[in-house]
């Protein structure tokens, strides 16, 4: 029993009830001013562990899925709500939060810091705030551009039906979808970049196969 609640597939269904109950306590307590917190939150924490991958049903994954899923169900109650222009402004103020934290991070890991009071701290601060190579730039990009789509495609679909359910599922389906190739495909690039020029900071450290491919 305990092995199967510790199991990647039984975190997940936890995550997503965790992540979703997130978005409704938001909007409930707080309205609209909670979902762009919500927005600003989860953009930062997606991008941090859309660094750590596992397998789950057989598929290697990333762990910041979940995150960018409730990152749109949050748009869409904005669209739902208060408009286009709302939701929009959500995407936005993720995506600052997300580069504010990359650039005040940066400057962080380069203090000089005590090694007999908090150096170990500090050196497990870099480890966390340190992978914001490539990986994190794709991922950025993927968000931007995909959730631009989830706000559109609502807003779009909103015009046809009035069923709630059917164009969340359609615009979240779509648009996650489309964050999913182009976040491979931009990571991809980066791999072949990282073999070409030899910079390091492209890697991505990608598990698609892709750098052994490479080295055939």
């Amino acid at each position: 029993m305990t092995n199967l609640l510790q199991s990647n597939e039984c975190l997940l269904f936890l995550q997503i009830l965790i992540s979703f109950g997130g978005v409704i306590l938001s909007f409930k307590f707080w309205g609209q001013t909670g979902l762009f917190a919500w927005a600003a939150f989860i953009t930062v924490f997606a991008n941090l562990e859309v660094n750590s991958f596992c397998n789950m049903f057989g598929l290697t994954v990333s762990l910041g899925n979940v995150a960018f899923v409730s990152l749109a169900l949050a748009q869409d109650i904005l669209s739902e709500n208060y408009g286009r222009d709302a939701a929009k402004k959500s995407v936005y103020i993720g995506f600052f939060s997300a580069i504010a934290v990359v650039i005040i991070s940066w400057f962080s890991m380069h203090f000089n810091c005590l090694d007999g009071l908090d150096g170990g701290n500090h050196k497990a601060f870099c480890q966390v705030f340190g992978a914001v190579g490539a990986i994190v730039l794709a991922s950025l990009t993927s968000y931007f551009c995909s959730n631009h789509m989830n706000v559109w495609l609502y807003a779009f679909i909103r015009k046809y039906t009035k069923r709630i359910w059917l164009r969340t599922q359609f615009s979240t389906w779509i648009s996650q979808l489309f964050d999913s190739f182009f976040f491979t495909g931009l990571c991809m690039l980066c791999v072949m970049l990282s073999h070409v020029t030899g910079i390091g900071w492209f890697n991505t450290q990608f598990p698609i196969g892709l750098n052994i491919f490479l080295e055939l």
